[in-house]
Parts: C-alpha cells; structure tokens; sequence
C-alpha cells in the first residue's frame, strides 16, 4: 500500500481529520489473530479515533521483507477496514525507501542476507 498522491486523494484528505498511528503497541498489542479473540487491538484508541470523528488513517510500522510481517500488516488493515470501518490510506514503513526499488526475487534476497544468512553485521535501528 503507498502513500496516496493523486490531487483528488489530497483535496479530499484535506477536509477530513487524519491520524497517523504506529502499529506495534499502540493498535496493535502482540500478534494478528485469526479471530477477534486472538487479535489485541487497541479498542479503546479506535473507538476514542471514531468517537471523535477519524475515520481516515495512516500506519506506521518498523516492518521488514519477512512474509509474516508484511502478511501480519496486510491483516491488520483488513480488519480496520472491514470490521471497524476506518480508511486506511497507507502503511509507512523503513523499507519505503525499497518498495519499487527493488523487485521481490531482490527484496528476498536481501532479507536472507541480513536475517538467516546474517552476513550484514551493520546497526537496523537502536542506540547499540
């Protein structure tokens, strides 16, 4: 999912209140279940976002190429579109910088090379 760039997407965003939300323990507590019992949201933030009329929202996440992260976001959209009925506009992540930069076979590659393979030996994130 991108960020939305079309003049009409802008004009309309623009009326409307927008909360950009970080995922990890903020909306999300935990993992994506497969059912309302498993998932940790946080409720009380959406309904506190509905309450006061925000219903279009940006993610932002620290997500990686792993298959159940990007499966886990794609999830988690899903269940604020259709079961809580927010639009989400798009998901901000660090890999931003890749997406449409690389193709997958690339994007595969590179998260074997720093995750399993563990060649790269360089800093993702942190103080450390």
């Amino acid at each position: 999912m991108g960020v939305c760039s079309s003049k009409h997407a802008e004009h309309t965003l623009s009326k409307r209140p927008v909360a950009l939300l970080d995922v990890d323990h903020t909306v999300l507590f935990g993992e994506m279940g497969q059912d309302d019992a498993a998932m940790k949201l946080n409720l009380t933030l959406l309904q506190c976002l509905k309450g006061r009329g925000i219903e279009d929202v940006f993610l932002f996440t620290d997500m990686t190429f792993k298959t159940a992260s990007v499966q886990e976001r794609s999830a988690l959209v899903s269940v604020l579109q259709k079961r809580h009925h927010f639009r989400v506009h798009g998901v901000i992540t660090p890999c931003d910088v890749c997406w449409g930069e690389i193709s997958c076979e690339e994007a595969m590659h590179l998260e074997r090379m720093c995750f399993s393979d563990n060649l790269y030996t360089g800093k993702f994130y942190g103080s450390e």
